[in-house]
Parts: structure tokens; sequence; C-alpha cells
């Protein structure tokens, strides 16, 4: 029964000593203890004694020092050797509370870990081996805090990378932590008068020597940020690059991932963007993989939300002052994109509907309103493009033509809402204006041959018999016959024959039975010029048959209209017999 009971025991240790994804990880641990005896000051040092004659490998030393308060014999009876115990079970600003972070040191394998400490005048060395095993001895000479020295056995060409390794494990672990850290590589030649100041990182005009690893809490690369200290908590937060979540107790990461899931319920509002939190009351999970979800951990996740409103809120300044600037939109649309397409977003968007946060093809501020406005009236959102002549005309009319790439365009989209007395209605529309409008050159009556005289002259009697004066036709030419024959149908447009609208392109217009029109028809579209050529043969037909082709490409004339046209085209039949 004893061997079975220390079989178990040993199992547990193993586990306890693996418990972390890297073996490195142990470095955070012994950070934390060294933050949690409250030493203002935690250094890490590495160096590397050379092989000796005939042999392969070296040693490393791994030095953490710290000038915290350190351990008596009882301390380090209680609990630094005995596991599952600790002296900071009952103490609320200690992180690291379940006595097992200290046997991490052994997952790297060292050859033998020595630690020296002192408190209230005792000064006590221990000796750990390979084998786990341990010795307790008195120092004769006093010392302040805890000096753990990691020995490891390894090649020379090993060593740059193990260095490497660790200086990025603390870069992670103590990005943001409140009591500075430093890393000193003294693997090479160091000078003589450094090698005894591990602190020396916090001196003043060095050129070499120990570097600072923590840094003040900021986000790189964020188009966009906003920093929020309430109470216990300080957030910032971030929006324009890839979404990281940070969670951190006196500047120590407890988690940092791009897994929505650690975001719980707060997940829709806060996933797209990045942030990093520091809560001193935060706790990590046993194994250090999550952070606890519990009270605490609500109450700053509520600070965040904040600061991410506060964030969105400053978007829409920065973004206002850019389009009064005149500059490029792009980043700016696509972070309000995802603002938008939040859970409420459309209902927060539509508030800033006169905020001018977009640009026309002039680079001039347009807002949201003078955008809609103008859909309204088009269908449609109109996009920049068309050629001068085509811009002159639209720029004299007053039509708007929104500029910008993907990113505006995608913004636009998400910002429509399906109106409540419209639930069928479609998601809104952008096209660039040229497909909307055209500049044509209509034909004079001189132009036209014979045969194009007599069959339009009949179709302009045809169209007045079934449709009175609620359409007027004008023939055109689109570019030449070449041009004509790709070109569309028929165009509508105002009585000056300036700017028509492509018939086919309309969109929630008013039915045309209730508005008056100007059609241009084109004279060298394939199906125009078919029904022309069968003129000579039979008027009635041809007319009507032109008829038809107008009519169907608006699409929005009444069945009574069809039949009474078909009535007249008889008639006027009749009368050429």
């Amino acid at each position: 029964m004893k061997d079975f009971a220390e079989s178990l025991a040993d199992q547990a240790l193993s586990n306890l000593v693996n418990q972390f994804a890297r073996p490195l990880d142990f470095l955070r641990e012994l950070v934390q203890n060294s933050i949690d005896a409250g030493s203002p000051r935690v250094a890490i040092w590495l160096a590397y004694e050379q092989p000796k004659p005939g042999e392969k490998q070296g040693v490393l030393e791994i030095h953490v020092d710290d000038s915290g308060e350190g351990m008596d014999r009882r301390i380090i009876d209680e609990h630094l050797t005995r596991l599952f115990s600790s002296s900071k079970e009952d103490d609320l600003t200690k992180i690291g509370k379940f006595g097992i972070g200290f046997t991490s040191i052994f997952a790297i394998q060292p050859q033998a870990v020595l630690l020296q400490t002192g408190r209230h005048g005792e000064a006590w060395e221990v000796l750990f081996h390979a084998d786990r095993s341990f010795q307790v001895g008195p120092l004769d000479q006093a010392i302040t805090g805890t000096r753990i020295i990691l020995f490891k056995r390894m090649n020379p060409g090993q060593v740059p990378a193990y260095v490497r390794d660790c200086r990025w494990i603390l870069g992670w672990w103590c990005e943001h932590s409140d009591t500075p850290v430093t890393f000193w590589d003294r693997t090479q030649e160091v000078e003589e008068e450094d090698a005894a100041d591990p602190f020396a990182a916090f001196s003043s005009g060095r050129s070499t020597g120990p570097e600072q690893v923590n840094t003040p809490l900021e986000l790189k690369g964020a188009l966009l940020d906003k920093r929020l200290d309430q109470g216990r908590v300080s957030v910032i937060v971030g929006t324009g690059q890839a979404p990281r979540y940070a969670f951190y107790n006196g500047g120590l990461t407890l988690l940092s991932v791009n897994n929505p899931e650690v975001l719980g319920g707060h997940a829709p509002r806060l996933r797209h963007l990045s942030f990093k939190l520091k809560c001193d009351a935060l706790e990590h999970t046993l194994t250090r993989d999550n952070v606890i979800q519990d009270g605490e951990w609500s109450q700053a996740m509520r600070v965040l939300v904040t600061a991410a409103d506060e964030l969105r809120e400053s978007l829409v300044q920065v973004t206002r002052a850019a389009a009064e600037r005149g500059e490029d939109l792009e980043a700016l649309h696509r972070a309000l994109t995802q603002e938008v397409r939040v859970p409420g977003g459309q209902k927060w968007f539509a508030s800033k509907r006169k905020e001018l946060l977009f640009l026309d093809h002039q680079s001039k501020p347009l807002s949201m309103a003078q955008i809609e406005r103008q859909e309204g009236h088009q269908g449609a959102v109109l996009l920049e493009g068309g050629d001068l002549r085509l811009c002159e005309a639209l720029d004299a009319l007053g039509v708007h033509r929104v500029s910008g790439g993907p990113a505006t365009h995608g913004l636009l989209e998400a910002a429509w809402q399906k109106p409540l007395w419209a639930p069928w209605a479609t998601p809104r529309v952008l096209i660039p204006v040229q497909e909307l409008y055209l500049i044509p050159d209509p034909t004079r009556e001189g132009m036209l041959d014979d045969r194009e005289r007599l069959v339009f002259g009949q179709l302009r009697r045809l169209l007045d018999q079934t449709l009175g004066r609620r359409v007027q036709l004008l023939i055109g030419d689109f570019g030449g016959p070449a041009a004509g024959a790709g070109g569309p149908i028929a165009l509508e447009g105002p009585g000056d024959g300036e700017v028509f609208q492509r018939p086919e392109s309309r969109w929630l217009q008013i039915p045309t039975f209730l508005r008056r029109r100007v059609v241009l028809l084109n004279r060298y579209h394939p199906s125009v010029r078919l029904l022309v050529t069968a003129g000579a043969e039979a008027l009635d037909v041809s007319s009507f048959g032109l008829a038809q082709l107008i009519l169907h490409e608006d699409a929005l004339e009444l069945e009574s209209v069809y039949q009474s046209l078909l009535q007249n085209a008889h008639s006027a039949g009749q009368e050429g017999l």
C-alpha cells in the first residue's frame, strides 16, 4: 500500500512539473512569486560556462533575482518544499495561490536548482537535484530577497536559440507588468563591473546590458484606440486590426487569444475588436489557460463595453474630420461597418445620418441623409464614374455620386434597414452612375432615311393614341451603328434630351402611368433595325412591335395599356387597307 501511495504521489508531481504547454513558462511563475513577495523589481539574466576540455556541453545558468520579502525556514519547510500548500492562499492580492507553480522549474530538466533567500535576519540555501530531492542549509551571509539559479547542460550552439526563447516567454507573460522586469543575456563576455549588478537596466545611459521587458499598456497597429480607467480596471480597446483579446493581473498576462469564446455573452459586441484589460481582481484557472468568468470578470467586461462604445463615437468623429479634409476613408469605413454589424449597430448608425461621413465624386463631405434622400428618387445609391461630359451634366443637375472603394460600399450595404412599411423591400442597390445615366445624341429629322421617317412617324401616332401626352418620343444615335448595336433599346430623360436614364436600371420609381417622360429610341439597336426594315411590308406591325419594345423596357405599364395599343395598331392597319 505504501508503494502504491508513493507511486501516485510521483505521478502527481510529474503532472505538476509538466503542467504548462511550454516548459519555459516556469519563468512566469518565478516572476509572479517575486511580485507576490513585494519585490520592486525582478531581474532575469542568463550566463553560460563553456565546456571544459574534452567535454561537448557547458552549463547554462538561468538567474531570477528579486529584492522582495524572502523566506525563513518555516516557510521553506511548510510551503516551498510541500506541494499543495501556499502562504498566499488567503491573500486576494496574490495571483499564484495554488502553491504548485514552483514545481514547473523542473520542466526544462535542469541538472540542479539553487535557491538562496533571506527573511527577518535568516538566510537559507535550498539545493534541488535533478531527481527533485533537495537539501536545506543556512547561509553564512545575509541576503535580501530571493535568488534562484537553474543549471542546465547544453551545447554552445544551442545557447543563442535558448536565450531568444527565454526573452520571448518573458515578453509574452510580463508584457505590461506593473513591476519592472529586466532581461540580460550574459552568455557572452560582459564587463567585470557589470557582473555583480543584475538590476543595471534601471541605471540610465546604458547602451548595452539589461533590457527592460515590461512596457506601458498600449495597442500597436490599431487604426484607432480608446483608453479607459475605472476603479480597479484599466482597458484599452482598438479597431482596425486582427482581433485579439488579452487579460492581465498586475500587468502579467493571464490570457491572450483570438478565440471569441473567451468573451462569453459579450462576443457579439466585442469580437471584432482588440483589447487589453488589466484588473487585479481577475484570476486565471488552475491550468493558466483561461480567466475565471466570475463577478469580478463581469464587472471588468462592463467597463470594456463602455470603452468600446466610446471608441465607436470617436470613430465617427475621426471619420468626419477625415471627410472634411477629403482624405481616403476606406480604413475608417471598414471599421464603421464592423460597428454597424453588431447587435443594435444599425440603430446606432441611423442616429448619425446627418454626420458627414462620406465623400462625393468631388471629394466633398456627404452625409447618409443626403445619400438616402437622393436614393429615394433614384432607387439606388449612385457611385462615381462616367465620362467628363456626363459628370458635368450630372453636376449641373445636382446629382450626388458617392466616392470610395469596397469598404465604403460595404458600409452603405450594412447600414441599410428594411422599412417597416415595406417588409418585401430588397437590399440596397449600389450602381456606377453610368449604368443609370447616359448622354446620347438625339437624331435630327433630316438625318433619317425615308423608311425610318415613315416607321417612326407611325410609331409616334400610335403612342399618342395609346398614351396621350405622357410619352414624348425622340430618336437617338447611341454612338453610331457599332456602339448602338450593343446599347439599350430606349432611354428616358428630360425634354431637352441632355441626360437620359436607362429604363432597365430604374428601381422603386413612380409607375409610368402616373408620370410624364421623354423616351429616346436607339435607331441602331438590332431589334429596332429589324422592325424598321419590316415596315416596308407591314407598317402597322412594325410600329406595333416598336411600341411594345419601348413599353417593355419600363415594364411598369398596366395591362390595359397593352390592350389599347393592340386595338390602335389594328385600327391603323385597317385604315391603311
